[in-house]
């Protein structure tokens, strides 16, 4: 796994290796000073936890290629409105399905009424809480990468 974190990052990401928050629980940490934590054999759901403007962007290319926004992608953001308050005070988002759109907070995807995020061409689109180049991301991600929206 190929992890790109920007500078000055604060937040927890959960992963998860199944869909709907199954599956072995990886936990990772990102401070200013780097991350903490084990790479995961396979994402497939995830949660974020940490301040409003932190995004994560899952990816399907490796961290070198130039290429990688023509791949599938996904990038999920903590947002005023497309987040909640988890049990330790803490704004957060949860996915539990990278290939699903679901409500920010859902705790189960629906497979009878499954869509897909929005589709995009860019990170600089600004179609909400979460948007990407829609494709198979579960089991596929190769790349992580953390930045923080103004």
């Amino acid at each position: 796994m190929n992890w790109i974190i920007d500078k000055n990052i604060r937040c927890d990401l959960l992963l998860w290796e199944k869909t709907n928050f199954s599956g072995e629980r990886i936990i990772n940490r990102i401070f200013p000073s780097g991350r903490q934590g084990d790479d995961p054999r396979t994402v497939a759901g995830m949660m974020l936890v940490g301040p409003v403007g932190v995004r994560v962007v899952f990816s399907v290319a490796p961290a070198q290629d130039e290429f990688w926004l023509e791949r599938p992608w996904r990038a999920i953001e903590i947002t005023e409105d497309n987040s909640f308050i988890n049990r330790n005070g803490k704004r957060a988002v949860r996915v539990p399905d990278l290939d699903c759109l679901d409500r920010c907070d859902a705790v189960r995807t629906d497979p009878d009424f499954s869509v897909s995020y929005q589709s995009v061409e860019t990170l600089d689109a600004d179609a909400g809480w979460t948007y990407g180049r829609t494709g198979m991301l579960v089991g596929r991600v190769s790349t992580i990468r953390f930045d923080k929206r103004p």
